[in-house]
């Protein structure tokens, strides 16, 4: 498919004018009418706005390619044998320091083959995969059009993500951008497209909020995914979203800028799956909760314990909150991959479902968790333009 046809599908959508006081850097002037996709109850695609009856078993949190090198950490490395390890290549004989030293190795923080990318996801498609979400957020190395290529060459529907990540990878001026002009950006690559290209972004995130604290830049990133949010009928996916209480902080701030936490999803919940109270809590506020780091294989720096999550899973199933729930594996180093000794694209599907099933999780709830809360989550919703409401405030 040419780029050209990729613009055509891409800017196929009904487009409403809407005046948005919120985001007044395209179009000129705060207030400035802008054209807005209305997009409500379909899927954008990086090859452009699909039915979400076209989705099938889905991957909602994933990196096909990301460039993951941050200066702050290679600045940190001294010893000359960490030097070392982090320069080296990855291989079966550098494979078990680079899992377990936490020295980080330059090569494995580079996903950028596209031959391989292709070979990587098709694992998944050949065992009943048919949509990727890439959560490759700004600065992390996102390419739109090596997306699309993959798109093409396996078939698989592949949904691009916007906003900003972890602060260590946010721009130098990040301390000088507002949430306007940081809005703007994400309602730019939702409605005419990301790192100037015309293939557009069908989610918001992942928005790296970390937390522990809470700084004034993740909340200003938070603040910025809510309205974008709101302006364009997108759903947020957050890496973490904070720890423990701060996550609930975290959506109020997105409640407060007059973002539906029903189109929120919480990422990262692996470490909080062995809590059911505060899994329930967040749930009752309307946001899915993401297991998403599955098939890591546990070291002495970490890990959740893939047998607890899925147990944790069950008993929120059991708890009838099957319909909030959605799995990923969250490729993003080279030793994720199956060419490198990871578990790929296709673990959930391969080896983590049939636990589920081994305990009591039915094909039906199975097929929420994969297939339909996917859909739910990722289908746009009707814009809304205009500031937040002064009543927007969060339950506590």
């Amino acid at each position: 498919m040419s780029l050209s046809t990729v613009a055509r599908r891409a800017g196929a959508a009904t487009l409403c004018l809407v005046a948005i006081a919120d985001s007044p850097l395209a179009g000129g002037q705060a207030g400035t009418p802008r054209p807005i996709p209305n997009l409500a109850g379909k899927i954008l695609t990086v090859t452009g706005p699909i039915d979400p009856g076209d989705l099938g078993v889905t991957l909602m949190h994933e990196h096909i390619f990301i460039d993951f090198q941050n200066p702050v950490a290679r600045a940190a490395i001294s010893k000359a044998t960490d030097l070392q390890l982090h320069v080296a290549p990855v291989t079966l004989q550098t494979l078990s320091d680079i899992r377990h030293r936490g020295v980080p190795n330059r090569d494995n923080l580079y996903l950028t083959n596209l031959r391989q990318a292709i070979d990587e996801v098709l694992e998944f498609k050949h065992r009943g995969g048919r949509a990727i979400v890439d959560t490759t957020s700004i600065g992390l190395g996102r390419d739109p059009l090596a997306l699309v290529q993959v798109a093409n060459a396996t078939g698989l529907q592949i949904v691009m993500g916007a906003g900003w990540y972890q602060k260590q990878f946010h721009p130098p001026d990040m301390d000088r951008r507002t949430v306007e002009e940081l809005t703007d950006v994400i309602v730019r690559d939702i409605t005419v497209g990301a790192e100037g290209t015309p293939i557009r972004s069908g989610i918001i995130g992942e928005v790296g909020v970390n937390g522990d604290p809470l700084t004034d830049n993740e909340l200003k990133s938070v603040r910025a995914a809510a309205r974008a949010s709101r302006l364009t009928g997108a759903a947020v996916t957050f890496h973490r979203g904070g720890t423990g209480e701060e996550k609930f902080r975290v959506l109020d701030a997105m409640a407060a800028e007059g973002a539906d936490l029903g189109r929120v999803i919480m990422g990262h919940s692996n470490s909080i799956a062995v809590d059911f109270p505060l899994m329930k809590r967040l749930l009752d506020r309307g946001v899915f909760l993401q297991f998403d780091t599955l098939g890591r294989p546990r070291t002495a720096l970490g890990g959740a314990d893939d047998f607890k999550v899925a147990r944790g899973i069950a008993e929120l199933v059991k708890a009838g909150y099957a319909d909030r729930i959605t799995l990923s594996q969250d490729v993003c180093n080279k030793i994720h991959q199956k060419a490198y000794g990871g578990f790929g694209f296709s673990y959930v599907v391969e080896h983590f479902l049939p636990v589920l099933r081994d305990l009591g999780v039915s094909n039906d709830d199975i097929r929420k968790l994969m297939v339909e809360n996917p859909r739910r989550a990722l289908a746009f919703v009707a814009p809304r333009p205009g500031t937040a409401p002064a009543t927007a405030a969060a339950r506590p």
